[in-house]
């Protein structure tokens, strides 16, 4: 609901008085735009462009679990940003409101964004199996990306292995633990949240199930069990590498980093809800 504010004059002359009554309209701010939102690690920080209004107060962030429902306020800020903290694997709807110091309260931002948090890590130290008489670093080159929060090397024996890292004639390799596990290079990256919303038809994967790992690039690996995940490569060792990992909880969903803003037209088409005017609980 929208609050409309009053401007009353009142001007007196002389011995009598007679009143004159001005109500300039108090239009309320525009609705925020430019949403985009960076995936952390249960948490995710949404931004927009600032409003021009120069009687803008603040701003109210909301959250719904569709995309067409309910918005639930959450905050709100004087900023144009804001960390909402949501768990790994739950995806929530995104929404800014835009309020002037006369209470008068924007449309909920159109440009609606979702996000789904999942785990990160830094500096993960794989070793390469070797195909010795010894069988060198065999029980610590497969990667299990589910065990995230226990153990996530295991031994090339571990069933659950989505990777596994090997040196074959002095190179580092990538390799699918099975024939259902797919990677992709990505390409050189500055850091791992360059690594975005996955589209998988846009990647080149791997025909063979492996590829050579290169410092400064990053791959993306959809697994068996159909989650997605992404490393970025560190450091490459004869014996080791050690790279940064994310891992997308929520099944099939190729949310890695980043949703709307400078989105190409297939990410825009699956990413850009427009909701309906009032579905929205209104600050008193």
């Amino acid at each position: 609901m929208k609050k409309t504010g009053f401007l009353i004059f009142i001007a007196f002359y002389g011995i009598g008085c007679s009143d004159r009554l001005t109500v300039p309209m108090d239009t309320p701010p525009s609705a925020p735009t430019g949403l985009y939102s960076i995936t952390g690690d249960g948490k995710v920080t949404l931004y927009w462009n600032a409003n021009r209004e120069p009687d803008l107060k603040l701003y109210a962030l909301y959250t719904s679990d569709e995309p067409n429902g309910t918005y639930e306020l959450v905050g709100t800020t004087t900023h144009i940003q804001y960390t909402f903290n949501i768990p790994n694997g739950v995806t929530k709807y995104l929404a800014v409101v835009a309020i002037d110091y006369a209470g008068n309260e924007s449309e909920l931002s159109r440009q609606t964004v979702w996000d789904t948090p999942r785990p990160e890590g830094r500096r993960l130290f794989v070793y390469a199996f070797m195909n010795d008489s010894l069988k060198t670093n065999f029980d610590r080159c497969g990667i299990d990306f589910s065990d995230y929060d226990d153990q996530m090397v295991q031994s090339l024996d571990n069933s659950s292995n989505d990777v596994y890292i090997d040196n074959y004639e002095n190179v580092i390799y990538l390799n699918a633990f099975t024939d259902d596990t797919d990677i992709a290079q990505f390409g050189k990256t500055e850091k791992l949240n360059d690594v975005d919303y996955i589209i998988p038809d846009s990647l080149e994967w791997a025909e063979n199930g492996y590829v050579p790992l290169v410092e400064d690039y990053s791959y993306v690996i959809w697994t068996y069990d159909n989650h997605f995940a992404a490393i970025r490569v560190l450091e490459v060792y004869p014996n080791k590498v050690i790279f940064e990992w994310a891992y997308q909880t929520d099944p099939s969903n190729p949310q890695l980093k980043i949703s709307a803003g400078n989105v190409s037209k297939e990410k825009e088409r699956k990413l850009i809800i427009h909701i309906p005017k009032k579905q929205f609980t209104p600050i008193k």
